[in-house]
């Protein structure tokens, strides 16, 4: 049960960017409708409504994205409510993922130059102040804020932008570039061209002269268009639906016998250039033109590790209760953090149904479900492990299964030194197909959306035995 953990979330954020248009017959409201492609199918619609108020503007999105997992049709749907003065700086803000599986909720509001959250997901609430002396922008606000600040083509910005599904400030590069004529089937007229890059990664915006989005070209081959309601909500048939897993996939020309008994592994790498710290303590670059990296079970260094590893976050409660008592059960009798680790990662393999999610996936949410895929059983280890003092982080890469390498969530834990291990399936110490991009938050995890859709994998060695 492999999923890229990032790529729902990632989606959700590159459709923030959209922003709203005229209302026709009403003055006072700005709407608009978009769809939302991934090359030939339509995956989902964006909504948009503009209000004005006596201090600036309030603004209402509503997504609804539709995916095939693993054949299984899934739905996620997003809100945003937010508040904003006449410049389109955030003063509050509401942000809400609907899902069949977990829940998410993000409240904001802004007090002076800080902006105080409360994240309210599997029924725990937790808060955080971050600082925004320069005030903060929604991610839908760009398009507007550039008509307002009248920037020219040729012109360069940073803009602080808030993006509440990653719960980060971060700041925008936007650069403006000319103004050409788009032909769309439900859209014909002038529209500048704006380049957004926030996480590392660069969508390609078209706004109208209002600053409302016409067409925008994201990572991961997603596309955005201005379209009519009915377009929009225009259901596709269910055996139409995008099998997201599938289609993000990087075919394998070399075919592995035992992938989960794999203990080293050389591969070269194409389109992977925008990951410089693809190195870590089981993997080596060994020759950087071609991109070839060495995987081994076996760890070279033991590296560090910091508090954060042992941090109780929004989706990672390892501060609960429920929690600790429940890390405290499964291992109880192991004499050892290795002990310990193996305890857990047989308790999550053997109690946590592999079931395909479309979420933002909670640690408590997955204790009480029950179930989930590769990102739900890397999220409740990580915080039952931290729980237990065992510093812990999340790794992300892809992993071989089935002839191909697939987009994948999984573990690493510091025992006398880091050791990667992977609780979907069930393995301590993680085999050597599992090659990571990426370690760490939401945040970080984003990232990798900057090489999905152009990675190449070519196996040039692997082996069942050690060296």
């Amino acid at each position: 049960m492999m999923k890229y953990p990032g790529l729902v979330i990632s989606l959700t954020l590159l459709c923030l960017l959209s922003c709203s248009g005229n209302r026709e017959g009403d003055p006072n409201l700005r709407e608009a409708w978009m769809s939302v492609w991934i090359g030939d199918q339509k995956i989902g619609w964006i909504y948009t409504l503009e209000r004005p108020r006596d201090e600036g503007y309030e603004i209402t999105e509503r997504t609804k994205l539709e995916l095939s997992v693993m054949g299984q049709a899934k739905s996620i749907e997003t809100l945003t409510q937010s508040e904003n003065s006449k410049e389109y700086e955030v003063r509050a803000f509401l942000f809400e993922v609907l899902s069949e599986e977990h829940s998410y909720r993000v409240e904001g509001e802004v007090s002076g130059a800080q902006l105080n959250v409360e994240v309210l997901t599997g029924g725990e609430k937790k808060t955080e102040i971050v600082h925004v002396p320069d005030g903060a922008y929604l991610p839908f606000s760009i398009g507007r804020v550039a008509v307002l600040k009248r920037w020219k083509p040729g012109d360069v910005t940073r803009l602080p932008v808030y993006d509440p599904s990653a719960l980060s400030l971060l700041d925008a590069t936007v650069e403006v570039g000319g103004v050409e004529e788009l032909t769309l089937p439900d859209y014909q007229g002038d529209a500048t061209e704006l380049s957004v890059e926030m996480w590392n990664v660069r969508s390609t915006l078209w706004i109208d002269q209002s600053g409302w989005l016409v067409k925008e070209l994201a990572p991961m081959g997603i596309e955005m268009r201005k379209t009519t309601r009915e377009n929009a909500m225009k259901q596709e048939p269910v055996e139409m639906l995008l099998e997201i897993l599938t289609h993000y996939s990087v075919p394998s020309e070399v075919t592995i016998p035992n992938p989960r008994e794999v203990k080293w592994m050389v591969v070269e790498l194409t389109g992977a250039e925008q990951l410089p710290e693809i190195e870590d303590e089981r993997q080596f670059i060994v020759s950087t033109n071609p991109l070839r990296l060495r995987i081994s079970v076996q760890p070279q260094e033991p590296g560090e590790y910091s508090p954060e590893d042992l941090g109780s976050t929004a989706l990672i409660q390892s501060d609960n209760e429920l929690i600790r008592q429940k890390a405290l059960s499964i291992v109880e009798g192991a004499a050892s953090n290795s002990a310990k680790v193996e305890r857990l990662v047989q308790w999550l393999y053997q109690n946590i149904s592999k079931t395909p999610t479309v979420s933002f996936p909670s640690a408590l949410d997955v204790l009480r479900s029950q179930e989930g895929d590769c990102n739900e059983h890397a999220v409740l280890f990580a915080a039952l492990a931290r729980s237990l003092g065992i510093p812990t982080r999340i790794c992300v890469g892809v992993v071989y299964q089935a002839e191909s390498f697939y987009y994948h969530a999984w573990n690493k834990v510091w025992t006398d030194g880091w050791t990667a291990c992977d609780p979907t399936f069930g393995q301590f110490v993680a085999d050597a197909t599992h090659l990571k991009f990426l370690e760490g938050d939401l945040s970080e995890q984003i990232k990798v959306t900057s090489i999905i859709g152009n990675l190449h994998i070519d196996v040039i060695e692997h082996s069942t035995a050690l060296d």
